[in-house]
């Protein structure tokens, strides 16, 4: 793989990544912005961006490499969302619990104070 250069283009806009423009590199590219030059009629736009090259099995790697670790972060965020549904659903249920003890309570307490006054 090759140090980043800056590099000057006209036409459209570069892609980040290049893989199919040649059989034997691929091009990445970062930094990407449009770059006025001349003054008055006599202007000319152009692309300015940094460049680095790589073979086609340097590439080959890097993107096996960068899928990794994709996959290992993607997999990292879904055990988080999990753990965290799970929590949820574990707050929900002892939210639940409390809730019907409190209510079987409440009746307790309704029942005894009825008895109490039919009693009396």
């Amino acid at each position: 793989m090759t140090e980043w250069k800056l590099c000057q283009g006209s036409g459209p806009k570069p892609k980040e990544l290049d893989a199919t423009s040649s059989r034997y590199v691929v091009y990445e590219r970062r930094n990407i912005h449009e770059e006025t030059s001349g003054d008055g009629d006599m202007q000319a736009t152009y692309w300015e961006y940094e460049e680095r090259t790589m073979t086609q099995e340097e590439y080959a790697q890097y993107k096996s490499i960068t899928t990794s670790a994709i996959m290992q972060s993607i997999s990292s965020q879904a055990a988080d969302i999990l753990m965290g549904i799970i929590s949820d659903q574990r707050t929900t249920q002892v939210e639940a619990t409390i809730m019907q003890a409190i209510n079987q309570q409440t009746a307790d307490i309704v029942t005894t104070i009825a008895t109490m006054n039919m009693g009396g």
